[in-house]
């Protein structure tokens, strides 16, 4: 409309110049020659890219420019684009505190909280409750009985036991021994069971009296773990003569052979140490009750495990045939007044589609893993435990349980298109490499190698 044709009261109209134009497709790149070299233009779709990205894509552009100058040789994919800045930011997020340990070993760190609490239940399953200097005393005359067996540092003993107590009198027998507990699930074939035993070159097979029948024609060294069995054993004096070196094998966790064959991983007493101070590290609260939902043959099993024994807290083991029931389960935490959790997302998302109101109300944390979180979990968390923190953690078997954590915040969840699986934890360093070993700039995909003491 030409302007001497507009007359509104009060409104001065110029006609003014702007540089604005629409960009016809969503990212285009300009090039022209200019002064014996080439000017470069971005023009893009601000509705699908940030400034921020677009200057940060000119940035690698000109890296990349810059090495086929340097390395003519070189395929285009093997040229670093990330840039000097971008490296230092990366190695900033890799700086990771350490945490201070003291040579203990994995059992001496339970051992120190024996010493402090001996009357405080250690655990509980079903309705068999022990206190710390109960399950201590249970698994030295345990211990004493594997040391009889031939059982020193890096001696293998396979523990196949249903969800009970005497399961965590046997980790704990088998690490006060000196030996390396390898966790194997009795829900599992019994030929699978006899072939991981053989492949983790065990010495000795520690089952349950109920179990016994399955093993017999297959494994020549078994021990049940009964207390009946071992009543006759002398336990006058609470001293093992074991020396064991953190440096040598704590257990072993088979992978689930979904790639291929299972493998056997070894984790050192070091290894756990550091990755179960680390959690002491992180954390806002140690547990006070701990509600044990992962099988013992799972490496998120030494998580519960030993960051409740290693702090004070109680250990709640659900008995078999409860430990896959939500409603139980929520029962379960509300009797015992149980303030972590660890699960798979999928398994939390029915937790909470059997909870009701006034329920999980002693939660203080919960932690999920082993599968990718949505954020419609993350909603659903927080519609039932506005209160309770939840934690997204990241790790592999081969490093030590966890080797990364995000604590997942009520703002802004719903616009959130996935769950980040956070920084590393304490001592362990986060590189996302290309094909070639370059670490990938900042929103470029790439696979994850995972360094430090885990």
């Amino acid at each position: 409309v030409p302007l001497n044709l507009v007359n509104l009261p009060g409104i001065r109209l110029e006609k003014m110049d702007l540089d604005y134009k629409l960009s016809k497709f969503d990212l285009v790149l300009h090039a022209t020659e200019s002064n014996g070299g080439l000017d470069m233009t971005f023009e893009y779709s601000s509705e699908l890219f940030k400034q921020d990205s677009i200057v940060r894509m000119a940035e690698h552009l000109e890296m990349l420019l810059s090495a086929i100058v340097d390395f003519p040789e070189f395929r285009l994919s093997e040229l670093p684009l990330l840039t000097e800045s971008e490296a230092c930011e990366l190695n900033e997020w890799n700086m990771t505190s350490e945490v201070i340990s003291s040579n203990q070993c994995l059992h001496e760190l339970f051992e120190v909280q024996v010493e402090k609490q001996p009357e405080s239940t250690a655990v509980v399953c079903g309705n068999i409750k022990l206190s710390y200097a109960e399950l201590n005393q249970s698994a030295i005359c345990l211990a004493k009985e594997l040391k009889k067996r031939g059982i020193n540092p890096e001696i293998r003993v396979a523990l196949c036991v249903e969800r009970s107590v005497d399961s965590l009198i046997g980790i704990l027998a088998i690490l006060k021994a000196g030996g390396v507990y390898v966790p194997l699930d009795p829900s599992h074939p019994t030929k699978r069971i006899s072939e991981l035993f053989v492949a983790c070159k065990a010495s000795l097979l520690l089952t349950q009296e109920q179990l016994l029948v399955r093993f017999t024609k297959h494994i020549s060294e078994i021990l049940c773990i009964e207390h009946s069995e071992l009543e006759d054993i002398e336990a006058m004096d609470d001293e093992l003569p074991v020396v064991v070196h953190p440096s040598n094998a704590a257990y072993i966790i088979f992978t689930s052979g979904s790639t291929g064959k299972p493998k056997g991983v070894v984790i050192t007493h070091n290894n756990a140490v550091t990755s179960t101070l680390s959690r002491f590290s992180y954390y806002p609260e140690s547990p006070e009750g701990f509600l044990l939902l992962s099988p013992f043959a799972f490496d998120s099993s030494v998580a519960g495990i030993f960051w409740t024994l290693c702090g004070g807290g109680k250990l709640c083991i659900p008995s078999d045939g409860d430990h896959q029931d939500p409603e139980r389960l929520v029962e379960l935490v509300g009797h015992e007044s149980l303030s972590h959790l660890l699960c798979s997302p999928s398994f939390y998302n029915l937790l909470l589609d059997h909870t009701k109101q006034d329920q999980l109300t002693s939660l203080q944390t919960v932690i999920v893993a082993g599968e990718i979180c949505l954020p419609t979990l993350a909603e659903k968390h927080f519609s039932h435990l506005s209160a309770v923190r939840l934690y997204n953690e990241y790790g592999p078997t081969e490093a030590t349980v966890w080797s990364s954590v995000y604590e997942i915040h009520f703002v802004n969840v719903s616009l959130q298109l996935s769950i980040p699986i956070g920084r590393p934890i304490d001592n362990i360093q986060l590189y996302i490499l290309d094909d070639y070993l370059n670490q990938t700039p900042i929103g470029v995909s790439g696979e994850v190698y995972i360094g430090g003491a885990g």
